[in-house]
């Protein structure tokens, strides 16, 4: 579907990329039932839209030297670094 869209917009595209690859997916693998729940559903529906935040100053969109770290602190996850374009930040 995605490709097939990205034939008359690659904005679009793109958009679709983020919000069902990058984050719906996520969630779908990787998630608790819980978090299912409260993000996945609403992603489907339409009601929450996802981003993607990769690119960074001094790795691009390169993942393997990515700066950004997240370590779990608790019970909450703290995130250090920097982010320049966040696909879908809006």
């Amino acid at each position: 579907m995605q490709e097939e869209i990205g034939r008359g917009c690659l904005s679009t595209s793109t958009f679709i990329g983020a919000h069902s690859i990058h984050r719906c997916n996520a969630i779908y693998i990787g998630g608790s039932e819980e978090l299912k729940k409260k993000y996945l559903v609403p992603l489907a529906e339409g009601k929450f839209i996802g981003g993607f935040a990769l690119t960074e100053a001094t790795a691009g969109s390169d993942s393997f030297n990515l700066r950004t770290k997240a370590r779990l602190d608790g019970n909450e996850w703290v995130i250090n670094g920097e982010k320049l374009w966040i696909t879908m930040a809006q």
